[in-house]
């Protein structure tokens, strides 16, 4: 059996192709997914798939978890991804999975196109790449309007006839349902919460969700919730933990608490591992998943596939985090603390930021992600709430300001990668993702209201005003985008909570905070003794024992030192 040479993303690999003159091969796969295991075993093993290839491209292998920038240029149909390349890089054709026979008939096709046609193909590439340099990006307003269309436009994608969204692949989409929570939030109208609820409920009981051993699949191909991916990931299973966190807070309803809980025990069980670090995902065994829990009990539970990406592992952590507040996980919330340390530990640069991954050894981390950068950021946030430390604000800040150095675009939003090397094909174009624009643009809004700083505020605007414009035509996706308007219409409630750290009433203060649910509250922690310059810049003064003051719009409650009271102010001024 033939052993296919790999090559790797580089500008060694291209040159070779230039001077070939042969397309190449981008094989986009992934441990995580069976299909990209099967493929391997089978389709790129066959002796003349590996005799084709070699004759006729250059074959480039890339693991999308540690290379996301790449994924997002070249992946367009999920993974496996197959992609021919010209070879400057910039895209000739793709597919997904190709068994051989498949693989032959293109590798056969595409070597022939481009040997007859490579003047006009060559051509043709170059004007693609005059145009993506030139293009310009549009800047437009926020306004209430751009909130409302959103929230129609996800009322229209609701399938009613299989429920869950409309837009394929089928996922729970969190950020979607979190923003309608917000909505109701802010207005009280029921619709906003009814259509988000309704599509928790759907996608909880379909074949999206593991009901055995808990924790939620990557995707369903079909819109009947056919075709599942198995793949169980870490970042899928952290943001729908929070939505159903946010739903269990908003609505009460226990069985939203029973999914939250079944997602945070298969989390903690499967993928936290001893040393206080979450595993990027759950193996895929599709075989597995279709036995019933009778025939499943006796069988050992799938692994987790040994690799800790920043942005999963730190998302996970802050769901904990979360879970520690709005279901009583104390536990996980220890744990998660722990989780936020060693990523610190083991993958900030002072200069470079956070890496990509957590690596054995630290020669061959790498660095220049967005993702990790914006997830990191918001479990630093977080702990700094649930726990008052100020060093996990201190380093927030520092974060924040390395993600405007390394990946702000002067002229607003954020490039989700910093260039490796010399940027080859589709990488010489900066892009900027609407989800992470969108969750950076919420988290600089935060950073912003607990340093009393408006640059952050500045840099948040900006980014969401690249996205404002025609908003509502990115679907489920634009939930994050106008999370962030309305916060920047409407504002944020900060709980100045003025005590000393280390006291038990400063604590349940901060805690009481907390547990109201608000999802526009940002909650600071001020210790008179060791910041007496704050106090004095907001007109406060200590009493002597631990108080809240509830900030708004201008507008100031307090001093509070009753737990239910300031969740009373804290709803109070959220509405306003």
């Amino acid at each position: 059996m033939a052993t296919l040479r790999w090559r790797n993303w580089d500008e060694e690999a291209f040159e070779l192709a230039l001077q070939r003159d042969v397309p190449v091969l981008l094989a986009l796969m992934s441990s995580c997914s069976e299909e990209c295991r099967k493929m391997e075993g089978t389709t790129y093993m066959d002796d003349g798939v590996v005799s084709a290839i070699e004759a006729s491209v250059v074959p480039i292998r890339v693991d999308v978890l540690r290379r996301p920038d790449i994924k997002s240029r070249y992946n367009v149909g999920g993974l496996p991804g197959t992609a021919f390349l010209t070879p400057t890089g910039m895209l000739l054709t793709s597919a997904t999975y190709l068994d051989a026979t498949g693989m032959l008939d293109a590798v056969t096709k595409v070597a022939d196109y481009y040997s007859r046609h490579r003047p006009e193909i060559l051509t043709d590439a170059a004007e693609r790449e005059r145009q993506s340099a030139a293009a310009t990006e549009p800047q437009g307003l926020i306004t209430s309007g751009t909130v409302t269309r959103v929230e129609r436009a996800l009322t229209s994608l609701h399938d009613e006839t299989y429920g869950g969204f409309k837009t394929l692949p089928k996922k729970l989409h969190p950020e979607a349902v979190q923003f309608l929570i917000l909505r109701h939030f802010r207005t009280s109208e029921p619709g906003p919460l009814d259509l988000a609820t309704k599509i928790l409920k759907e996608v909880c009981s379909s074949p999206l969700f593991d009901l055995v051993d808990g924790g939620m699949f990557h995707a369903a191909s079909g819109g009947d919730w056919s075709g599942i991916d198995y793949a169980k990931y870490a970042l899928d299973n952290a943001d729908a933990l929070r939505a159903l966190i946010m739903a269990a807070r908003v609505t009460s309803d226990p069985g939203f608490e029973a999914m939250a809980n079944l997602v945070l025990e298969w989390s903690l069980e499967t993928l936290l591992s001893d040393d206080d670090l979450f595993f990027a995902a759950q193996a895929p065994d599709a075989a597995y998943y279709q036995l019933t829990p009778e025939e499943r009990e006796p069988r050992p539970a799938l692994p987790a596939v040994p690799i800790t990406i920043v942005e999963s592992a730190a998302a996970m952590a802050t769901a904990c985090l979360d879970a520690a507040i709005g279901l009583g996980a104390k536990e996980a919330g220890t744990r998660a603390l722990a989780v936020a340390e060693r990523l610190w530990k083991e993958a900030f640069d002072a200069e470079q930021g956070m890496a990509r991954a957590v690596e054995p050894m630290l020669a061959d981390r790498t660095f220049g992600f967005f993702g990790d950068q914006v997830r990191m950021l918001e479990l630093l946030l977080r702990a700094f709430e649930l726990g008052g430390h100020p060093i996990h604000q201190r380093r927030a800040v520092a974060l924040a300001g390395l993600m405007e150095t390394l990946f702000g675009d002067p002229n607003g939003g954020f490039f989700d990668s910093v260039p490796q090397g010399q940027p080859v094909g589709e990488l010489k174009f900066r892009k900027k993702s609407l989800l992470q624009n969108g969750l950076a643009a919420q988290l600089f809004q935060r950073v912003g209201a607990l340093t009393h700083n408006d640059h952050f505020r500045e840099v948040a605007a900006a980014a969401l005003r690249r996205f404002s414009e025609g908003l509502e035509q990115h679907g489920e996706l634009a939930g994050s985008i106008a999370f962030g308007c309305d916060v920047h219409m409407r504002g944020l409630t900060e709980v100045m909570v003025v005590g000393e750290r280390a006291s038990r009433d400063t604590a349940r203060l901060r805690l009481g905070a907390l547990e109201t649910f608000s999802p526009v509250c940002v909650v600071n922690l001020v210790d008179p003794a060791a910041d007496s310059q704050t106090l004095k810049i907001r007109g406060v003064e200590y009493p002597g024992s631990p108080v809240a003051f509830v900030y708004y719009g201008g507008e100031r409650l307090g001093p509070i030192a009753d737990r239910e009271e300031l969740g009373e102010s804290v709803i109070q001024l959220g509405r306003a």
